[in-house]
């Protein structure tokens, strides 16, 4: 890959990337739709008409299966903000900014992150499916970041 390449793949990288981060950001706003389509309740009226109105404006009933779906989304989201913080540093560090094959990598990823994490919030999925989109383009995209960091840094493969 020349260099003519790699002028398309930094800017690429930069965008894909900021997108899937504003994608995994709008999944907070759409948390309490995915938890409903696992329960199988489509509307807020379904809700308060199936489980009865909470007075204490809560928008998850205190039950252990909807609260545990609820912070099992934050912890996806951590997972995530995590993982794009390797991502960010790896790239705005300059780090494996001018790699194309990782650029390319980065790229592609992130792009199938972001459209599957648009899918999960236009198409309601269950909340389940949030870790398999975290795991496959964020944790991959982290492991590379790092790795490439521990070849840089600590096992001093790669002069930087």
């Amino acid at each position: 890959m020349g260099s003519g390449t790699n002028s398309l793949l930094i800017p690429a990288r930069f965008l894909v990337t900021i997108g899937h981060l504003v994608a995994i950001i709008m999944i907070q706003s759409t948390k309490k739709q995915n938890v409903y389509a696992s329960l199988g309740i489509v509307s807020d009226e379904a809700f308060i008409a199936t489980y009865g109105n909470y007075p204490h404006g809560s928008p998850f009933p205190l039950g252990s299966s909807e609260s545990e779906a609820s912070k099992s989304i934050d912890d996806a989201l951590i997972v995530s903000y995590t993982c794009f913080a390797f991502d960010f540093l790896g790239m705005l560090g300059g780090f494996t900014l001018f790699f194309p094959r990782i650029n390319l990598f980065q790229t592609l990823v992130h792009f199938i992150g972001g459209v599957y994490t648009s899918w999960f919030i236009a198409y309601g999925w269950r909340w389940e499916s949030i870790w398999y989109i975290v795991g496959f383009t964020n944790i991959t995209t982290a492991l590379v970041e790092l790795g490439m960091l521990f070849a840089i840094f600590a096992f001093k493969i790669i002069v930087y």
